[in-house]
């Protein structure tokens, strides 16, 4: 919260249940543009995945990204997320109507990803992609 009490940064621990199976899922990571750059991202992300050994201990994790947060994709990478060749993933939707079914473009994403992250970065990224 910032000095106004207002909240500057969210993360959401989450299970969706679909076709797919069973998934932890941890959703709607952001920092108020004001407040990024600050360890906001790392803190709340770190406290979210806090929860999940407590409430389904040695499940994965997936996190869903746009390749327009390509910074924080650096970020979860440093925390132990890797990127993920699978070809559907379940996401929880904000409608209340529980998970939908995405295409998962790993391909796509690395050609973007080429002209944003470093060279460095993105052979790590697909040096432990599953």
């Amino acid at each position: 919260m910032n000095s106004q009490k207002l909240p500057v940064a969210t993360a959401n621990a989450w299970f969706a249940n679909s076709s797919l199976g069973y998934q932890a899922t941890l959703q709607w990571v952001s920092v108020c543009p004001k407040y990024q750059g600050l360890g906001l991202g790392r803190a709340v992300v770190t406290k979210a995945m806090s929860l999940f050994p407590k409430l389904n201990p040695s499940q994965d994790v997936l996190l869903h990204t746009q390749t327009w947060s390509h910074k924080a994709i650096g970020l979860y990478h440093s925390i132990g997320f890797d990127m993920t060749k699978q070809e559907t993933v379940a996401i929880m939707r904000n409608d209340g109507q529980g998970a939908k079914i995405h295409k998962n473009d790993f391909s796509e994403a690395i050609q973007v990803l080429k002209s944003v992250m470093s060279t460095d970065l993105l052979n790590a990224l697909l040096n432990t992609a599953k």
